[in-house]
């Protein structure tokens, strides 16, 4: 891709390696007293209950979502989860949001995940099979490539394949 003129910045791993992120769901979700947004969150992780402290506008009592326990390195923010206090309560792990399992820039809450997960599970045991994504810049000369098509055709043309376009279909209406 180099070679094509453009500048891969990263490759990355998908799901998040980290095995001390994990499944969790929210068992209750009490507002912390003297504060106007955290919340302490018991939280179930398959082998026991830790309580966390959030500040997350969506945490709720029943919400399956992922849980950096000490010691995971978050890739979004480029952190380590460390045990800690918050306002006189013992936290034990971190309530990730997509940015801090490095997935989007949304930080807008915790990612929220399917009900049918089992808590404990490790999470990139939920993101399917390994696969890695790639970060690519794209200089102001490859408008060409301002989309996935067109990197497709570039490592189609790189390799001597054909790309395969993805089949759409769009059906009109009257709104």
């Amino acid at each position: 891709l180099t070679m094509a003129g453009l500048e891969v910045e990263e490759v990355a791993a998908w799901p998040p390696v980290d095995d001390r992120i994990v499944i969790g769901r929210i068992v209750t979700a009490e507002k912390l007293p003297d504060s106007d947004h955290l919340v302490v969150c018991r939280t179930d992780i398959g082998s026991r209950e830790i309580t966390v402290v959030c500040g997350a506008p969506n945490a709720r009592k029943d919400l399956f979502v992922p849980v950096a326990l000490p010691g995971a390195e978050l890739r979004g923010i480029g952190e380590r989860v460390e045990e800690t206090h918050i306002r006189g309560v013992f936290s034990e792990g971190i309530l990730c949001s997509e940015k801090e399992l490095g997935v989007s820039e949304d930080h807008s809450g915790i990612m929220t995940l399917p009900d049918s997960l089992k808590p404990g599970t490790v999470f990139r045991e939920f993101g399917g099979k390994p696969d890695s994504f790639l970060d690519i810049f794209i200089t102001p000369n490859r408008g060409d490539c301002m989309s996935i098509i067109g990197i497709a055709r570039e490592v189609a043309a790189l390799s001597g394949t054909k790309v395969r376009m993805p089949d759409i279909k769009i059906t009109e209406d009257d709104a």
